[in-house]
């Protein structure tokens, strides 16, 4: 995973596992004329980046295990040459292979980008929060305003659906206990 500047201001783009994507933080901002489109693809947005968010978090677990499995190896090939080495000389030896700082900026980029991720992801929970909130507040604005007939009539038939149910429930359990 590699982190490119943004072309787009407030913008990132990302590299996980070779596929760019990119985090518009303008995407965030709640689109006040457009709330239900909004809370209608909000969960959608919250699973993608989710979905991203462990991709990344995956790459990092990789990206450490390939750093430990590399040191591994190169520490027990100075101890092979010369078992009486101090651990500081392993150690010394190991960070001025010229490997050590490619591995160790490959895992910092990929511990960088698991981080963004996961705030992106949150923020886009956040988000959701605050689309929840609104809808509760148009919900109540319309029922101020007497603007709430199709909400009653989806409440009626909810209720005599679930009535309908309880009846059929009953019926099924006094069948039972007959029998």
């Amino acid at each position: 995973m590699t982190t490119i500047p943004g072309e787009v201001d407030g913008s990132s783009r990302l590299k996980i596992y070779g596929e760019e994507v990119m985090l518009f933080r303008c995407e965030l901002v709640v689109d006040e004329s457009n709330v239900d489109d909004e809370m209608n693809r909000v969960a959608a947005q919250i699973s993608f980046w989710g979905e991203m968010y462990a991709a990344a978090e995956q790459e990092l677990a990789e990206a450490d295990a390939h750093y430990r499995a590399w040191r591994a190896v190169f520490g027990e090939k100075l101890l092979d040459a010369n078992p009486k080495l101090a651990e500081w000389k392993i150690k010394q030896a190991i960070e001025a292979d010229p490997k050590f700082l490619g591995i160790k900026t490959g895992l910092a980029l990929a511990q960088r980008n698991a981080i963004a991720l996961r705030r992106h992801a949150g923020a886009w929970e956040k988000k959701a929060n605050v689309l929840q909130g609104k809808g509760a507040m148009r919900r109540a604005e319309f029922e101020a305003t007497g603007m709430h007939a199709k909400v009653e009539k989806r409440e009626k038939k909810k209720a005599a659906a679930t009535e309908e149910q309880n009846k059929n429930m009953k019926k099924i359990f006094k069948d039972k206990k007959g029998s």
